[in-house]
């Protein structure tokens, strides 16, 4: 029986900061409200142009933390931001604007490593100066990008998909359709995570429209999602072949080229297989863009899936005992950097569970779904409808296998009507009902097998003996 992830990654993180949007850093930072919306608005530098030496000193010092932004380097990012911010605001008469333009940048920065509360307490502060300073300002638009980020992080992407579909608004208002790409492979993401697929697909279709890393990294999803594994892996070889592609992406691009490498070698490719473990752990080994804390775990959980390609019930090798311990560390690591109620960390205990009944654990498994679901009961909309379905066809699964079959047919027709619900839910798109309703009647097909087989058994459990 082969398994099936729920992925729980969220890629909006780690795609959080547009890193090819860096413009001219000689740009001159908006200032003054309002004014028409600005090419790559929100990649204008916070730094000074001119003036005395202590002016130079600290454009320098703010040039350096955005390069470290762009290249992924966030740690040392953050320590030159705040020190920028804090010189500011040591001088005698302090530029408010070029605090809050300082203090955007880091907002951003904080985000991205996952630090939601003091990153939402900065861009809060700076939206609130919007007003003034006007919606298309670059340091309000960085601090609504961290906000979205943030609203990601709390699991709240109907917020995080408004923020980012209003901030495309404003790209293409300004006629940038680099960072607009940027953003709307983004909000891609966060669509994804919703279940609104079509509208996803219109999203990535138009981060692809223009160049630079970020529009590669969506015509390689482009390509993962029509199942053109070759060509996923052309894309991928060619950012990852590219010395300006910032390690953030290559550390998106590495697990994408390696789900591809594995579909190749579910067809019978075994090279495909091994040169997807090989290059997962070079880049974990490596420590690549371990700055973000999101990106390890995305690595981690390629390497995870690529050890168990093959896995069936009653599977024992240092592969699979190697790939549970991360998928149980994954999970945990996801509890202590989001909270176990967001979507992330739900998702990946849900993997973690279902691989452990693939491989005929069911016992540890069964503990980790039904303690899922009492969660979800007792606060409905933990999980969205199509988790609870996945996850709710899980337990039956274990519940058959131990012979409680009445238990099993009703939980299978619960996910039934579940996955049903959400299937026909007024935001889905009507390319998306059709592929959603299949997966559906897969369910139904389910609860069906469920109720023959359980009848079956009951009947040879009730008859006389001798018959």
């Amino acid at each position: 029986m082969k398994g099936v992830a729920l992925l729980a990654a969220v890629p909006l993180l780690a795609l959080a900061w547009p890193a090819s949007a860096t413009p001219d850093p000689s740009a001159p930072q908006q200032t003054t409200a309002p004014r028409p919306a600005s090419r790559h608005a929100l990649g204008q530098t916070a730094a000074p142009r001119g003036g005395t030496p202590e002016d130079i000193a600290l454009a320098a010092l703010i040039r350096r933390a955005e390069r470290d932004i762009s290249l992924g380097h966030l740690d040392a990012a953050e320590r030159g931001l705040r020190q920028a911010s804090a010189e500011l605001a040591a001088r005698p008469v302090p530029d408010r604007d070029r605090i809050l333009a300082v203090d955007s940048w880091l907002a951003m920065t904080l985000a991205n490593r996952g630090q939601g509360a003091e990153a939402e307490a900065i861009a809060r502060a700076i939206e609130a100066q919007a007003p003034r300073l006007g919606v298309d300002h670059p340091a309000v638009q960085r601090a609504s990008l961290s906000l979205a980020v943030v609203a990601a992080l709390g699991g709240r992407f109907d917020e995080a998909s408004d923020r980012l579909r209003r901030l495309v608004d404003l790209a293409v208002l300004a006629a940038d359709p680099e960072t607009a790409g940027q953003l709307s492979l983004m909000l891609s993401e966060a669509y994804r995570v919703q279940g609104r697929f079509q509208d996803a697909t219109d999203a990535l279709a138009l981060a692809t429209l223009p160049g630079g890393a970020m529009a590669e990294l969506g015509r390689l999803r482009q390509a993962l999602d029509r199942g053109d594994d070759t060509g996923a892996i052309t894309a991928a070889d060619a950012l990852l072949a590219d010395p300006e592609t910032p390690d953030g992406i290559r550390a998106i691009a590495l697990p994408l080229r390696a789900t591809a490498l594995r579909r190749q070698a579910e067809r019978g490719d075994a090279a495909a297989l091994v040169e997807a473990e090989v290059s997962v752990r070079r880049a974990l080994d490596g420590g690549l863009a371990a700055d973000n804390p999101m990106m390890p775990l995305l690595l981690q959980e390629s390497l995870a899936m690529t050890l168990l390609v093959g896995a069936e019930e009653g599977s024992e090798s240092p592969r699979i005992t190697e790939a549970l311990a991360l998928l149980r560390q994954i999970a945990e690591r996801r509890e202590a950097l989001v909270g176990r109620d967001h979507p992330g960390a739900v998702g990946a205990r849900m993997d973690y569970g279902v691989w452990l009944s693939v491989v005929g654990r069911r016992r540890e498994a069964g503990k980790i779904f039904e303690a899922l679901a009492a969660r979800d009961d007792a606060s409905p909309g933990l999980l969205a409808l199509d988790r609870r379905a996945l996850l709710d066809v899980s337990r039956a699964t274990v519940m058959m296998r131990d012979l409680q079959l009445a238990q099993g047919y009703r939980t299978l027709r619960d996910a039934s009507r579940r996955f049903q619900i959400y299937a026909l839910a007024a935001e889905r798109r009507d390319g998306a009902r059709q592929a959603l309703a299949q997966r559906s009647s897969v369910y139904r097909n389910q609860v069906l097998i469920g109720w023959v087989y359980a009848n079956a058994l009951t009947a040879r459990q009730t008859a006389p003996r001798g018959d």
